[in-house]
């Protein structure tokens, strides 16, 4: 429906995925599609490709555009101070046009932090103002480190480490993104066998996970970490990974070796907090 946005995933035709993305929809036949920004060019050349047998357009308007995210508990109280909207209303996955101060915006209370918050889509020429702005009144500067350790606590996928182009999400917490309809690449994806899963893991033992890590089972090596760091929040070394299936379930021990050492570790499920 207009006004709402939802997190989603390209798929390709080999079993993998081109990009995962969020797809807004502003009217019944206008949609914003926002796809992770290293991969604008891999995402409408296949875009492109599919549209040719369809009545649709499509615009590259990335240049158009600028993108703040306000993420944190206190992001509705401050944001408020600024909007002409009452946030109470504007409900999670949800977009608007509005204003901040005199700036017309697109808000919308989406985010890839495991917290509540806001994105703030806006014209390049109002975004140092707009950031300024916000950090006069409280907000603190964060960059993709910060972003990644959030997402990581989270247990949220990031393409390029958790998906690529031959992960398939099914063998993932991710698996609910994929509907049971008709679209492209389905046969490559749908009912095929899990050698491995993507999970969580939490450290034991002092050290920290990082991408390539090797997890083993006793001398056996059965996969690798595709992302790994310190928690901030519960100053545990917690990673995302690829493994067997047959270790995949919860609380299972396996080994990370880590400066050639295999230290003790456990697969928990996502969130690693709470």
């Amino acid at each position: 429906k207009p006004g709402r946005a939802q997190y989603s995933m390209i798929a390709n035709d080999s079993g993998g995925l081109i990009d995962d993305i969020f797809l807004y929809q502003n009217s019944e036949n206008d949609y914003l599609m926002i796809a992770n920004a290293s991969n604008i060019d891999v995402v409408m050349k296949h875009l492109n490709e599919l549209a040719k047998d369809y009545d649709v357009s499509l615009i590259d308007v990335s240049d158009s555009w600028a993108l703040l995210a306000l993420q944190g508990p206190g992001a509705a109280v401050l944001l408020a101070r600024f909007v002409d909207h009452d946030l109470t209303k504007l409900r999670r996955n949800r977009k608007i046009v509005t204003r901040f101060n005199d700036k017309v915006i697109d808000l919308a209370r989406t985010g890839y932090t495991g917290e509540d918050g806001f994105e703030i889509l806006c014209r390049p020429d109002d975004v140092v103002e707009i950031w300024k702005t916000l950090l006069e009144a409280g907000a603190v500067a964060a960059g993709l480190a910060a972003r990644d350790s959030l997402r990581l606590e989270a247990g949220f996928p990031l393409f390029g480490h958790e998906f690529n182009e031959s992960t398939n999400p099914l063998c993932s917490d991710y698996s609910w993104v994929v509907k049971d309809k008709d679209f492209y690449g389905r046969e490559a994806i749908w009912d095929k066998p899990c050698d491995k899963k993507l999970v969580g893991i939490v450290l034991n033992e002092r050290g920290v996970c990082r991408q390539g890590y090797k997890i083993y089972a006793d001398d056996t090596e059965i996969g690798e970490v595709s992302s790994g760091t310190v928690s901030p929040l519960t100053r545990k070394s917690l990673a995302l990974a690829w493994i067997d299936s047959k270790y995949a379930e919860e609380g299972t021990e396996v080994f990370i070796s880590i400066r050639d050492r295999k230290l003790s570790a456990t697969i928990t499920k996502p969130p690693f907090y709470g």
